[in-house]
């Protein structure tokens, strides 16, 4: 291995070492503590990071009935492979008035919702603080329910290690985690205004696991009053278009594919 080659493999690794003891350092100076997992590949691996630290610990997820299929089986059966205390929470998001009108605000509403639930059950069960899986790469101005994080003293370990989405990539890896396309609530699915109900939330919920079955890669199935647009890679389009008649089978009207956004 040429020299330049081995101190840049070196440095790497040193920085990689690096980083997993500072998360080391914050699970033990707050065990016993609560994970929330949201069912993606960024919350489980740090589960994962967490159980192989040996530290107290105990994971909850919140079932929002905003979350897309999968989610919630998945958080349930990695834990369970794992051995890691968990259970569900509940709330209805469509009770709270932001959220259920879709205002500008419905993401930094709903994440404080979460986060006060979550809070709340890890006082009542004597756990010492509350971690999420933010990372370094998460910008503010993207994720507005991050300020929620701040008001209810959420502890992001990703983040404070300077840990971003390659980082936790190795990471899942290393500790046999999925990897999980990058995903978010269901509400995010309809215009600004429009107001969210459970069927509609379920009928985007529907087409979207129908498309999983086929597409890789990014999908996202948008609601316009009932017209579906469809956001995917280039390349699976062709699939996509497969499967048009049984997407209208979910109750959309019509279907519109575009490429996905970056």
């Amino acid at each position: 291995m040429p020299l330049q080659t081995l101190m840049h493999f070196t440095a790497n690794m040193k920085a990689i070492m690096d980083r997993e003891q500072c998360l080391r350092d914050i699970f033990s100076a707050h065990e016993p503590f609560l994970i929330a997992l949201s069912g993606g590949t960024d919350s489980l691996t740090l589960a994962a990071c967490a159980k192989a630290s040996g530290v107290r610990f105990a994971a909850v997820m919140l079932d929002t009935g905003l979350c897309p299929e999968g989610e919630p089986d998945r958080a349930a059966e990695y834990t369970d492979r794992e051995g890691i205390p968990f259970r569900f929470l509940r709330r209805d998001m469509l009770a709270v008035p932001e959220v259920r009108e879709n205002a500008p605000l419905r993401c930094l509403a709903c994440k404080r919702e979460m986060m006060k639930t979550i809070t709340a059950y890890a006082v009542d069960h004597a756990f010492s603080a509350v971690m999420d899986g933010t990372n370094a790469d998460d910008r503010p101005e993207e994720r507005p329910g991050m300020q929620a994080l701040r008001e209810y003293g959420i502890i992001s370990p990703f983040a404070a290690c300077g840990i971003g989405r390659e980082g936790i990539r190795r990471l899942a890896e290393m500790y046999n985690v999925p990897l999980i396309p990058p995903s978010s609530c269901l509400a995010t699915r309809f215009p600004f205004g429009t107001r969210l109900d459970n069927t509609a939330i379920d009928r985007v919920r529907r087409a979207e696991a129908l498309l999983r079955r086929y597409v890789d890669g990014r999908l996202r199935v948008r609601d316009e009053g009932g017209h579906a647009i469809i956001e995917a890679e280039v390349s699976e389009h062709s699939k996509i278009r497969e499967h048009a008649d049984a997407l209208c089978d979910t109750g959309f009207t019509d279907v519109t594919i575009i490429p996905a956004k970056r």
